[in-house]
């Protein structure tokens, strides 16, 4: 139940997220990159969802997968946002675990991989910021 609270408190912050600064988030995040990025990143993202949907994936699964891809690609190209993202695949990942009831891969993602997003977030961001003002 309390990783279902989470959840439900992750996807409203996501929703609400969404309806008031998904345009702009998504070109700034976008910026910068080639246009051939841009492809790759909805080809992969379109790849997801189709073998989800044929696999017969639930919504909840198709959501863990997409964010678990952006946040491979975000990562790749630097960008900060990437912890979010992962720390909404970790979230989601761990609760499909757990209703599956492997227990080792529901205390791996929130033992591990969880406390990692937020150490990877302050290290990034610390480590980047005095980076970038001496650009």
């Amino acid at each position: 139940r309390r990783v279902f609270s989470i959840l439900c408190l992750c996807w409203n912050f996501y929703r609400t997220a969404i309806v008031f600064f998904m345009k702009d988030f998504i070109r700034l995040e976008l910026a910068g990159w080639k246009p051939w990025e841009v492809v790759w990143l909805l080809f992969a993202l379109l790849a997801v969802v189709a073998i989800s949907l044929i696999q017969g994936e639930t919504l909840l699964g198709i959501i863990s997968a997409t964010t678990g891809t952006i946040c491979v690609i975000l990562t790749g190209k630097g960008k900060l946002s990437a912890y979010v993202l992962g720390l909404m695949n970790v979230l989601l990942y761990a609760d499909i675990a757990y209703r599956a009831t492997l227990y080792g891969e529901t205390m791996l993602n929130l033992l591990y991989y969880l406390p990692m997003q937020f150490v990877g977030w302050f290290s990034w961001k610390n480590t980047w910021i005095p980076i970038m003002e001496k650009c």
